[in-house]
């Protein structure tokens, strides 16, 4: 036991013994322990007092509970978007949850739909209610669950929005859990998508808003520091650790036994980290002392659909948006619209703007500050639409200013959009997602990739 712990620290040597006794003595945080090798090398180790989890904290929190810290996204009616080959997730927090897709014949648009659940104030404030009574009654009741993302285990809020369409299967409506976990970083974005069973969904979605809670905090390991020194005769770096470090050496370099025989895969990440030694480096360091790399492990990548890309940069793959009567959809390089669905399926449309190259250059010109950056720095590029449907207004077509920002997330089908009129008839439609990174990365001057 007391070897493998040898193995899996880094010693610090104190040459001068003198200097690091008294440390323990007037230092409350530090714990002085013996420690005895598989060798019988012995140690006085100074470790740092692993303190427990800041449980104060959580126990004096008189804040919102986290419903009520979702309700500035619910009563926003903010949506998120995952789109997938044929479908389109949407999920528009605090009202319904829809997945659907839409195909063009001709002038007409066939859309199928079905909504996977619904939501609602009156729900939300009956459930805020029923919150704050449970966690007078039996405040553990209401600690987070946990679901595991990315080898994290990270706790997380459950909404259900249950009501949707009928399923053919099960006879029943169709309902989904979304899930919000916090996230500082997060935009709620949909990061995960599964149907558990018939007509039964989970989503996992990105929130800072939950941060605000300590129960939905994810706490990262803290490092501690080990002093050691050596007693009596013993060497001043123990012979595991040599030998652990010239292992993590040969590896580092491609190394292998004489024997031809592959090296052997080193010991799990130290569970403590080393302290800088005090009076610089040992003069008989050997390439055997050198600091070993962190050992980390690979997260699995989440799916990439090029399919989806080539699509979307062709207009083939158009993205929808917006809640209550109208809403907008953007097919790339060709238009952006604002559309009601009538009862019978038809659309009433208004045409924010068409793609043309030429009038995008024209624009440029004459609005130099559009252009985008140099490729190194850049982050989003800047389209126009024009020639719209006619506003009466200002006697003129309706036009549209399309900002494609690349925004990396933890789902690369991830897209949030936005739609603002600063102006009257002139409009600005931003998109943020993985999949415009390729554009914004390649694009030109112009902010143009090749047709």
């Amino acid at each position: 036991m007391i070897s493998k712990l040898v193995m899996q620290m880094k010693l610090v040597e104190m040459w001068k013994r003198k200097e690091i006794m008294p440390r323990s003595q007037n230092a409350p945080d530090m714990e002085s322990i013996l420690m005895l090798t598989k060798d019988n090398e012995q140690y006085n180790c100074q470790v740092e007092s692993v303190k427990k989890p800041n449980e104060e904290e959580d126990a004096s929190y008189d804040g919102p509970n986290p419903l009520q810290l979702m309700e500035p996204l619910f009563n926003k009616l903010a949506c998120s978007y995952r789109l997938e080959s044929y479908w389109t997730y949407e999920v528009c927090h605090g009202d319904y949850v829809r997945q659907y897709h839409e195909t063009k014949e001709g002038k007409q648009t066939k859309l199928i739909e079905y909504y996977l659940g619904r939501y609602s104030k009156e729900t939300l404030q009956t459930e805020v209610e029923e919150w704050d009574a449970a966690l007078k009654s039996d405040p553990a009741s209401r600690r987070p669950r946990t679901l595991r993302l990315e080898e994290i285990d990270l706790p997380y809020l459950e909404v259900t929005y249950s009501g949707g369409t009928v399923c053919d299967l099960t006879g029943r409506p169709r309902q989904t859990l979304v899930r919000y976990v916090c996230h500082a970083a997060g935009r709620h974005e949909v990061v995960s998508f599964q149907e558990t069973s018939s007509c039964q969904y989970v989503i996992v979605v990105l929130s800072p808003l939950l941060c605000a809670h300590p129960d939905y905090r994810v706490t990262a390991d803290v490092e501690h520091l080990i002093h050691c020194i050596a007693l009596s005769n013993s060497p001043k770096r123990p012979r595991s650790l040599l030998e652990l470090e010239a292992q993590s050496l040969a590896l580092r370099h491609g190394l292998r036994p004489v024997d031809g025989a592959p090296a052997a895969a080193p010991a799990a990440a130290p569970a403590a980290a080393a302290a800088p030694a005090e009076d610089g480096p040992d003069p008989d360091t050997t390439p055997a002392d050198a600091e070993p790399p962190p050992i980390t492990t690979a997260r699995p990548l989440a799916v990439y659909d090029e399919k989806l890309v080539e699509d979307f940069l062709a207009g083939r793959h158009c993205l929808n948006g917006g809640t209550g009567w109208w809403r907008y959809e953007f097919c790339h390089g060709k238009r952006v619209d604002q559309y009601h669905v009538n009862r019978d399926g038809t659309r009433t449309v208004i045409h924010l703007g068409f793609f043309s190259r030429d009038v995008h250059r024209e624009w440029l010109t004459h609005n130099p500050q559009k252009r985008p950056r140099p490729a190194a720095g850049r982050r989003h590029v800047s389209h126009f639409y024009s020639g719209g449907s006619m506003c009466d207004e200002i006697s003129a077509p309706r036009s549209v200013e399309v900002k494609l920002k690349c925004k990396q997330s933890e789902s690369p089908n991830a897209v949030s959009l936005y739609l603002l009129e600063p102006r009257p008839c002139q409009y600005i439609l931003g998109v943020e997602s993985p999949i415009v990174c390729r554009l914004v990365e390649q694009a030109d001057d112009n902010g143009l990739i090749d047709e």
